[in-house]
């Protein structure tokens, strides 16, 4: 049996690049529908307007034999539940992937870890990113970091090229000193920030690798979700493989 795959994205041109780039690197043999709305307003503006859209994207990629779909946008998973029922797609979990990922990690070491979270405002105060048992301890940013991280995601929308900013990076070293380097990993909850971290010395032109993201600020590792995203699309890839 195939499961055919999709990827659906909305206001967000610089993930959908990002994440489209990244799954042709990683699976050339495997077929993708892609289907992309620019006029779908940010999750991180109006979560209520951007669902609708996304359904209505979800049952156009259902119509044309979609039964997975890959949505890179941490946000959107608030609104998994009703994405699958309203368009008969599952929803690839990203987030329970990230999370799977990071508790393996804190299983291996035999210790505690401290996870940041940044984010849109939804994310970063949502139950998203929460660890149940002692392994983690989910930390977010002050008031204040919160809404510098917040506006730079919304201020960066409409700029496609990947980039390192600065203003990013020293976000996320206000957030660890407010932590006093009491970190081990921050999770960067909006798919849009690991594209605003890209080397600084590649620029944001010419031919970028996976690697070309910055992994880490100050000694502590940031998490990409979208790297676990793309763990999930290469399970259904391979079923297709065999299939």
């Amino acid at each position: 049996m195939t499961l055919p795959l999709c990827h659906l994205s909305g206001n967000w041109n610089r993930v959908r690049l990002d994440f489209s780039r990244r799954f042709t690197g990683r699976y050339p043999w495997s077929p993708l529908m892609e289907l992309h709305n620019p006029a779908v307003p940010p999750y991180a503006k109006d979560v209520d307007k951007a669902l609708v859209a996304m359904k209505d994207l979800g049952r156009k990629a259902r119509a044309a034999g979609a039964v997975a779909a890959a949505i890179p946008c941490n946000t959107m998973h608030l609104d998994k539940d009703e994405f699958e029922q309203a368009t008969g797609v599952e929803m690839l979990d990203m987030i329970a992937a990230c999370r799977e990922k990071i508790l393996k990690r804190s299983k291996e070491e035999g210790r505690t870890l401290r996870v940041g979270i940044t984010g849109t405002r939804q994310t970063m105060n949502s139950y998203l990113y929460h660890f149940e048992g002692k392994e983690c301890v989910r930390v977010v940013p002050s008031e204040e970091v919160q809404k510098e991280i917040h506006q730079i995601i919304m201020d960066n929308i409409k700029v496609v090229p990947p980039y390192f900013s600065r203003r990013l990076a020293e976000a996320l070293r206000r957030f660890i000193e407010e932590q006093e380097g009491n970190l081990d990993l921050i999770v960067l909850g909006c798919t849009d920030l690991p594209s605003l971290l890209y080397r600084s010395e590649k620029g944001g032109a010419g031919e970028m690798k996976n690697d070309d993201h910055v992994n880490e600020i100050d000694g502590v590792e940031l998490v990409d979700p979208i790297e676990s995203l793309l763990d999930l699309c290469g399970d259904r890839s391979e079923e297709r493989r065999v299939g």
